[in-house]
């Protein structure tokens, strides 16, 4: 395909060479090819033009820049534009075909509860005998196939490749998580949504956005830029900014919430043991749905999940048989029984708000104490350290303090930041900077009908330091503790 067929739409500059073809894209110069065009994307750390003699030396036949490099290269290709970002999107979207308009994309955004909205409605969508695929947090998935993720978003170039690849092999829907990033970083830019869905918004990621005016805004960009459906929960207050500017736009959207005004409304009728029974209500139908799932923000989520699939033409009724079967979502209030009659969970909160909603999901399940382990991450927004120090030891019995991903910071330094917001002298607060070892602990201090949550990394498998990153599935650790306690017992 030409340089002028994948960028056409934009506007650009031919600095050096002529309109070559190419065979492939490539945003890092290790994994260059021969006859594919390299974009030299500005990065936070190192800048992409650094790395254009070595895609040429690789056999890059052309370079997409944002500035033009210094050290001239004769007879190679050199266009100039004013994003990378989006040049490679829009690249992207013509050599793959323009994958999105052959499927059914469906965006979640929000701080929390993405994944969780999009297993959910990949899962009633099946159920209706829809293909469906997924591309987010705990992975991407179509079919047999699992390609490991390090971003909520990955690139554009990889967002393009999986859609046409899930396209090819049948699928009929993809329902995408949507993180500001992503959206910042021009990674959708190209993507065409069916539908999009707005969960919530709340402290997270202000090491990249600073401000939460300019994170709402990153968010927001996703509904100024999509015509398909539109779901916003307007119990959160910036759900129902959003709801408000959208309709000045003119957009085909919709409110779900609880104080009966809304297009979607749920009513919360009775939490059990392990249950939840709620009223759904659009339009004139009104119908009851139960599931095991527990927790007022997962019904939340799950509530996102079904008005997607009533916008995508499916019935309440038949959804609500649905929702009776429904399986918790990887690394999302995961949970292991003790043979001492304890319970283990496991969960991905991360932020205030994400720890809070676990935290009195916890407090409605029959419980003797909560005995919370988290930690905060290294390299990540600092101001929301002291918070959730507070939330934790404010909703749990007894507290421990450890690491959770340091990244390049001190592991002690981060715990110090945790602490400002806590009170020192509580004898049921514990600091264990070693993560296994305050999980340990904590299994040990737990008794018959307590709660443990080991809250902060669910689904992921890994622990990353400054110099090396381990092996740390929280799920086989748990299960190893619990073993060996049980044969301690015999």
């Amino acid at each position: 395909m030409k340089i002028s067929e994948l960028l056409k739409g934009l506007k650009y500059q031919m600095i050096e060479g002529e309109d070559v073809s190419a065979e492939g894209l490539c945003f890092d110069s290790r994994k260059c090819r021969p006859n594919d065009v390299f974009f030299a994307i500005p990065g936070f750390q190192t800048d992409g033009n650094r790395f254009i003699k070595d895609a040429f030396e690789r056999g890059a036949v052309a370079a997409v820049v944002e500035t033009v490099p210094q050290e001239r290269l004769e007879g190679k290709t050199i266009i100039k534009v004013e994003g990378v970002r989006k040049a490679l999107s829009r690249a992207s979207h013509h050599f793959y075909q323009k994958p999105s308009h052959g499927l059914k994309v469906i965006g979640v955004t929000g701080t929390n509860g993405k994944t969780s909205t999009v297993f959910f409605l990949k899962e009633l969508l099946e159920k209706r005998g829809e293909k469906v695929g997924i591309i987010g947090t705990v992975g991407n998935f179509f079919a047999d196939r699992v390609l490991k993720s390090t971003h909520t978003t990955p690139e554009s170039l990889e967002i393009h490749q999986l859609l046409h690849e899930m396209y090819h092999q049948g699928a009929s829907y993809v329902i995408m998580e949507v993180s500001s990033h992503g959206l910042s970083l021009s990674r959708v830019e190209d993507v065409r949504f069916q539908g999009t869905l707005f969960t919530n918004l709340s402290q997270d990621h202000l090491d990249f956005h600073h401000t939460m005016e300019e994170y709402y805004q990153a968010k927001r960009k996703l509904f100024v830029d999509s015509n398909g459906w539109q779901i916003m929960n307007t119990d959160d207050e910036y759900g129902r900014r959003l709801y408000r500017e959208m309709k000045k736009e003119n957009k085909n959207i919709f409110a779900l919430g609880k104080t009966g005004s809304e297009d979607f409304v749920l009513e919360i009728q009775e939490k059990k043991f392990h249950q939840t029974v709620f009223l759904f209500s659009h339009e004139k139908e009104r119908t009851e749905f139960v599931t095991d799932l527990i927790g007022e923000f997962t019904v939340y989520n799950l509530s996102g999940a079904i008005a997607a699939a009533v916008c995508e033409g499916h019935a309440l009724a038949t959804l609500a048989q649905g929702v009776a079967g429904l399986k918790p979502v990887p690394g999302r209030l995961d949970a292991q029984l003790a043979k001492e009659g304890f319970k283990v969970i496991i969960d991905y909160a991360h932020t205030p708000d994400g720890l809070l909603n676990v935290l009195k999901a916890l407090e409605e399940e029959p419980h003797r104490k909560i005995i919370t382990v988290f930690g905060c991450g290294g390299d990540r927004d600092k101001g929301k350290r002291p918070k959730m120090g507070k939330i934790a030891q404010d909703k749990s019995d007894i507290t421990f303090v450890t690491s959770d991903n340091p990244r390049t910071e001190d592991e002690m330094a981060i715990i110090k930041d945790i602490l400002e917001g806590m009170d020192g002298s509580d004898p049921n607060l514990h600091v264990v900077q070693n993560r296994y070892d305050a999980i340990k602990e904590a299994i040990h201090t737990a008794q018959k009908e307590d709660v443990v949550l080991i809250a902060g990394k669910g689904h992921e498998t890994y622990q990353i330091f400054k110099d090396r990153v381990i092996d740390f599935d929280e799920k086989v650790i748990v299960k190893e503790i619990l073993e060996a306690n049980e044969k301690d017992l015999h």
